[in-house]
Protein backbone atom coordinates (compact mmCIF):
# COMPACT_ATOMS: atom_id res chain seq x y z
CA UNK A 1 0.00 0.00 0.00
CA UNK A 2 1.38 3.15 -1.29
CA UNK A 3 0.54 7.16 -1.64
CA UNK A 4 -1.54 7.19 -5.11
CA UNK A 5 -1.01 11.01 -5.31
CA UNK A 6 2.82 11.10 -4.73
CA UNK A 7 3.35 7.71 -7.35
CA UNK A 8 1.30 9.94 -9.45
CA UNK A 9 3.49 13.26 -8.75
CA UNK A 10 6.72 11.13 -9.47
CA UNK A 11 5.61 9.97 -12.64
CA UNK A 12 5.11 13.00 -13.69
CA UNK A 13 7.76 14.61 -13.13
CA UNK A 14 9.88 11.92 -13.69
CA UNK A 15 8.01 11.95 -17.38
CA UNK A 16 8.77 15.38 -18.13
CA UNK A 17 12.39 15.20 -17.10
CA UNK A 18 13.02 11.95 -18.74
CA UNK A 19 13.24 13.37 -22.40
CA UNK A 20 15.81 15.80 -21.91
CA UNK A 21 17.48 14.41 -18.65
CA UNK A 22 18.09 10.20 -20.32
CA UNK A 23 19.46 11.15 -23.62
CA UNK A 24 21.93 13.47 -22.14
CA UNK A 25 23.21 11.13 -19.46
CA UNK A 26 23.51 8.42 -21.72
CA UNK A 27 25.44 10.68 -23.50
CA UNK A 28 27.62 12.06 -20.67
CA UNK A 29 28.31 8.24 -19.73
CA UNK A 30 28.67 6.80 -23.23
CA UNK A 31 31.41 9.81 -24.36
CA UNK A 32 34.02 7.50 -22.46
CA UNK A 33 32.98 4.63 -25.01
CA UNK A 34 32.32 6.78 -28.10
CA UNK A 35 34.15 4.73 -30.56
CA UNK A 36 31.93 1.64 -28.84
CA UNK A 37 28.60 2.89 -28.47
CA UNK A 38 27.26 5.46 -31.12
CA UNK A 39 23.41 6.99 -30.19
CA UNK A 40 21.28 9.68 -31.76
CA UNK A 41 20.03 12.09 -28.71
CA UNK A 42 17.49 13.43 -30.63
CA UNK A 43 16.08 10.08 -31.14
CA UNK A 44 16.49 8.95 -27.84
CA UNK A 45 14.33 11.80 -26.91
CA UNK A 46 11.96 11.16 -29.16
CA UNK A 47 11.50 7.38 -28.58
CA UNK A 48 10.96 8.57 -24.46
CA UNK A 49 8.44 11.29 -26.01
CA UNK A 50 6.59 8.69 -27.62
CA UNK A 51 6.96 5.77 -24.87
CA UNK A 52 6.78 7.74 -21.77
CA UNK A 53 5.29 11.43 -21.79
CA UNK A 54 2.41 10.85 -24.34
CA UNK A 55 1.09 8.48 -22.73
CA UNK A 56 1.22 9.96 -19.17
CA UNK A 57 -0.21 12.96 -20.52
CA UNK A 58 -2.89 11.11 -22.27
CA UNK A 59 -4.06 9.90 -18.85
CA UNK A 60 -3.57 13.08 -16.96
CA UNK A 61 -5.88 14.20 -19.70
CA UNK A 62 -8.42 11.37 -19.77
CA UNK A 63 -8.72 12.24 -15.23
CA UNK A 64 -9.37 15.78 -15.82
CA UNK A 65 -11.78 15.65 -18.91
CA UNK A 66 -13.24 12.57 -18.04
CA UNK A 67 -13.51 11.42 -13.86
CA UNK A 68 -16.71 9.53 -14.10
CA UNK A 69 -14.90 7.10 -17.15
CA UNK A 70 -11.60 6.83 -14.90
CA UNK A 71 -13.49 5.82 -11.67
CA UNK A 72 -14.90 3.23 -13.64
CA UNK A 73 -11.58 2.36 -15.19
CA UNK A 74 -9.91 1.58 -11.70
CA UNK A 75 -11.79 -1.87 -11.08
CA UNK A 76 -9.96 -3.41 -14.15
CA UNK A 77 -6.52 -1.60 -14.38
CA UNK A 78 -5.01 -3.04 -11.77
CA UNK A 79 -5.41 -6.40 -13.25
CA UNK A 80 -4.48 -4.61 -16.65
CA UNK A 81 -0.69 -3.14 -15.24
CA UNK A 82 -0.04 -6.89 -13.71
CA UNK A 83 -0.74 -8.26 -17.45
CA UNK A 84 0.88 -5.76 -18.80
CA UNK A 85 3.64 -6.13 -16.69
CA UNK A 86 4.01 -9.78 -17.79
CA UNK A 87 4.26 -9.19 -21.38
CA UNK A 88 6.72 -6.55 -20.77
CA UNK A 89 8.22 -8.96 -18.64
CA UNK A 90 8.14 -12.05 -21.22
CA UNK A 91 9.66 -9.51 -24.52
CA UNK A 92 12.57 -8.87 -22.59
CA UNK A 93 13.07 -12.10 -22.06
CA UNK A 94 11.60 -13.38 -25.80
CA UNK A 95 13.97 -10.65 -27.45
CA UNK A 96 17.35 -11.30 -26.09
CA UNK A 97 17.16 -14.86 -25.24
CA UNK A 98 20.25 -15.69 -26.81
CA UNK A 99 22.12 -13.45 -25.29
CA UNK A 100 20.63 -13.52 -21.71
CA UNK A 101 21.04 -17.03 -21.10
CA UNK A 102 24.90 -16.48 -22.69
CA UNK A 103 25.01 -13.02 -19.98
CA UNK A 104 22.83 -14.38 -17.11
CA UNK A 105 25.62 -15.53 -14.42
CA UNK A 106 27.75 -12.59 -15.61
CA UNK A 107 24.88 -9.69 -15.25
CA UNK A 108 22.60 -11.34 -12.46
CA UNK A 109 25.04 -10.00 -9.12
CA UNK A 110 25.22 -6.31 -10.77
CA UNK A 111 22.03 -6.29 -11.74
CA UNK A 112 20.46 -7.54 -8.80
CA UNK A 113 22.50 -5.10 -6.53
CA UNK A 114 21.17 -2.06 -8.56
CA UNK A 115 17.68 -3.12 -8.34
CA UNK A 116 18.01 -3.76 -4.55
CA UNK A 117 19.96 -0.81 -3.80
CA UNK A 118 17.15 1.53 -6.52
CA UNK A 119 14.29 -0.31 -4.03
CA UNK A 120 16.19 0.37 -0.78
CA UNK A 121 17.18 4.14 -1.13
CA UNK A 122 13.80 4.96 -3.05
CA UNK A 123 12.50 3.51 0.26
CA UNK A 124 15.30 4.62 2.97
CA UNK A 125 16.03 8.38 1.69
CA UNK A 126 12.36 9.85 2.04
CA UNK A 127 11.60 7.77 5.01
CA UNK A 128 14.42 7.92 7.09
CA UNK A 129 16.42 10.92 5.68
CA UNK A 130 13.25 12.96 5.15
CA UNK A 131 11.11 11.95 7.41
CA UNK A 132 8.12 11.01 4.65
CA UNK A 133 5.44 8.74 5.61
CA UNK A 134 5.50 5.07 5.51
CA UNK A 135 2.92 5.02 2.43
CA UNK A 136 4.71 7.68 0.75
CA UNK A 137 8.25 5.75 0.65
CA UNK A 138 6.61 2.78 0.06
CA UNK A 139 5.70 4.50 -3.44
CA UNK A 140 8.53 6.06 -4.03
CA UNK A 141 10.33 2.48 -3.39
CA UNK A 142 8.20 1.17 -5.78
CA UNK A 143 8.75 4.12 -8.35
CA UNK A 144 12.30 3.78 -8.38
CA UNK A 145 12.09 0.50 -9.13
CA UNK A 146 10.72 0.27 -11.57
CA UNK A 147 11.37 3.20 -13.87
CA UNK A 148 14.50 1.96 -15.18
CA UNK A 149 14.74 -1.44 -16.48
CA UNK A 150 11.68 -1.33 -18.95
CA UNK A 151 12.60 2.16 -20.15
CA UNK A 152 16.52 1.12 -20.30
CA UNK A 153 14.93 -1.90 -22.48
CA UNK A 154 12.87 0.40 -24.94
CA UNK A 155 15.74 2.69 -25.48
CA UNK A 156 18.44 -0.01 -26.18
CA UNK A 157 15.88 -2.04 -28.52
CA UNK A 158 14.77 1.13 -30.54
CA UNK A 159 18.09 3.42 -30.60
CA UNK A 160 21.38 0.62 -30.94
CA UNK A 161 21.51 -1.73 -33.55
CA UNK A 162 23.25 -4.27 -31.36
CA UNK A 163 20.63 -5.42 -29.25
CA UNK A 164 22.81 -7.22 -26.70
CA UNK A 165 22.78 -3.70 -25.52
CA UNK A 166 19.20 -4.65 -24.05
CA UNK A 167 20.50 -7.64 -22.20
CA UNK A 168 21.07 -5.89 -18.49
CA UNK A 169 17.78 -3.92 -18.95
CA UNK A 170 16.20 -7.42 -19.52
CA UNK A 171 16.95 -8.88 -16.40
CA UNK A 172 16.61 -5.59 -14.62
CA UNK A 173 13.17 -6.26 -15.48
CA UNK A 174 12.62 -9.59 -14.74
CA UNK A 175 14.88 -8.73 -11.32
CA UNK A 176 12.43 -5.89 -10.56
CA UNK A 177 9.35 -7.74 -11.61
CA UNK A 178 9.86 -10.26 -9.21
CA UNK A 179 11.46 -7.97 -6.02
CA UNK A 180 8.93 -5.63 -6.57
CA UNK A 181 6.14 -8.39 -6.28
CA UNK A 182 7.77 -9.66 -3.31
CA UNK A 183 7.60 -6.30 -1.58
CA UNK A 184 3.66 -5.78 -2.35
CA UNK A 185 3.02 -9.22 -1.12
CA UNK A 186 4.71 -8.68 2.12
CA UNK A 187 3.51 -5.06 2.22
CA UNK A 188 -0.04 -5.91 1.47
CA UNK A 189 -0.63 -6.83 4.76
CA UNK A 190 0.94 -4.22 6.77
CA UNK A 191 -1.06 -0.74 6.34
CA UNK A 192 1.27 2.20 6.48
Amino acid sequence: RGDLPVSIALTLASSAASCVATPLLLRVFARKHASHVTMDVTALAVTMLKAVVLPTAAGVALNAYHPDLTKRMQRFTPLVSVLLTACLSASTVAGTAGELTSATMVLLAPVLLLQCMSIAAGYLVPRRLLGLPEAASRSLAMQTAFQSAGTGFLLACHNFNDHSVAVPSALGALTVAALSTSLAVAWRGSLP
